[in-house]
C-alpha cells in the first residue's frame, strides 16, 4: 500500500500554517509552554528579519523578544491567507504569504494584513522540516 508523499508545495504550506499558529499561541499563552518546539526550532539565529516598519534584527534577537512575550497578549490571532513558493532549488525555498493579525498591540492598528517573503531551508533537524532563514514582513493595509 502506497502512502502519499507529501509535495514540497504542501509541506511549505503545513510549515507557514503550523509556524503561525504556533506564533499566535504563543503570545497569547494558550498553546504549550515549549519555545524550541514550537517557533524556537524553527528560527535560524543567525538569519534575519525585517519587520513591517522596515527595522531588521536577527532571528536570534527575535526569537529572545518572542520567548520573553509569551502570554502578553491573549487576544492576539495570527493566520495565512494566500501561500506561494517564488523558486526552490537545492533545498533553498522562497515563499511568499499573505499574513493576517488580529488583536495585535503591537501599535495603534489592532487588525492588518502583510505580506511576508520567507527563505526557508529544508532541515530534517528543524521543528517541521524547516530551518526560516530570513523574514521580511510588509504592511498590505491599515
Amino acid at each position: 500500500m502506497q502512502t502519499h508523499q507529501p509535495s514540497l508545495e504542501e509541506r511549505v504550506i503545513k510549515e507557514v500554517d503550523d509556524c503561525l499558529a504556533a506564533f499566535g499561541e504563543w503570545i497569547s499563552g494558550s498553546g504549550a509552554d515549549d519555545f524550541a518546539r514550537s517557533i524556537g526550532g524553527r528560527l535560524s539565529t543567525d538569519g534575519t528579519y525585517v519587520s513591517r516598519t522596515g527595522s531588521v534584527q536577527s532571528l536570534g534577537e527575535l526569537a529572545v523578544e518572542v520567548k520573553a512575550a509569551r502570554g502578553s497578549n491573549p487576544d492576539y490571532r495570527v493566520s495565512s491567507g494566500t501561500v506561494r513558493i517564488v523558486d526552490s532549488q537545492s533545498h533553498c525555498i522562497v515563499v511568499l504569504y499573505e499574513e493576517r493579525t488580529r488583536g495585535s498591540r503591537l501599535g495603534p492598528i489592532a487588525e492588518f494584513t502583510r505580506m511576508v517573503t520567507a527563505v526557508l531551508h529544508e532541515d530534517a533537524d528543524a521543528v517541521g522540516g524547516f530551518r526560516w532563514k530570513h523574514i521580511h514582513e510588509s504592511q498590505r493595509d491599515g
